[in-house]
């Protein structure tokens, strides 16, 4: 059966040859991992061209249950998106948000939310002209409601601690290294309410942007099965530092 749909590149891997391994979300199939042959040859259409983080394409395979990899035979972009691979601040958002899905979108729990969340990251990211230094904190605050993950500030108290491992908030200090402190805690309700349009207001000085990013990722790392470590986030403070 072969099917056409849209897809996001979430990652690539060169194997032998001209031979890549492609990590996508689909509309219609959720998680698919493809094989393409010769990428980089005439006759592929040039589909290497086409595959970088946080791509928005059109994939057409040959649909066989049974076949662990299948094999990619067209890929065309769904609408240009030049920002995203010659602007190197938006390059290495969109490396860090496409490893992020990749690591917290498994197979089988894929939505069509979340498939429409990822896209229009991905062309936020791409039309957004300035004030991006907040855009990956909202994307994944946004990635935590949609994964049912995100803290429930409801029952926020003054001089709290919120426990990061349990996603409670608790009156005495927890026993251990994943948790916020008072004033943290007390900007958590705020955070939480950070989305594309109004990323600009939340002025974040470098260390407590890094701090929250960083928090978020361990907390990320405390609620998903296999999430594992962000290689991408080293490459990403970088940037901003």
């Amino acid at each position: 059966m072969i099917i056409t749909t849209r897809a996001i590149i979430l990652g690539a891997v060169r194997t032998a040859g001209d031979k890549l391994v492609v990590r996508t979300l689909t509309e219609a199939e959720g998680r698919v991992d493809f094989i393409v042959y010769g990428a980089w040859s005439k006759s592929s259409g040039h589909k290497a061209s086409y595959i970088f983080p946080l791509s928005a394409v059109d994939v057409t395979w040959d649909y066989r249950p049974n076949k662990e990899l299948p094999t990619l035979k067209e890929a065309t972009p769904s609408y240009p998106m030049l920002e995203l691979f010659i602007n190197p601040e938006k390059s290495t958002i969109a490396m860090f948000l496409a490893e992020i899905f990749a690591r917290s979108i498994h197979k089988g729990e894929e939505t069509q939310e979340i498939f429409d969340y990822c896209w229009q990251a991905a062309a936020s990211l791409e039309h957004t002209r300035r004030n991006l230094a907040n855009f990956h904190i909202a994307t994944l605050v946004g990635l935590s409601r949609l994964l049912g993950i995100q803290p429930n500030t409801e029952k926020h108290r003054d001089n709290f601690y919120f426990d990061l491992s349990t996603s409670q908030y608790e009156y005495s200090m927890p026993l251990h290294a994943f948790y916020l402190n008072h004033q943290h805690t007390a900007f958590l309700p705020i955070l939480l309410r950070i989305n594309y349009r109004n990323m600009r207001l939340y002025r974040l000085d470098r260390s407590d942007r890094q701090f929250l990013l960083e928090t978020i990722i361990t907390y990320f790392k405390l609620h998903i099965p296999e999430f594992g470590d962000v290689k991408s986030l080293k490459t990403l403070i970088e940037v901003y530092n």
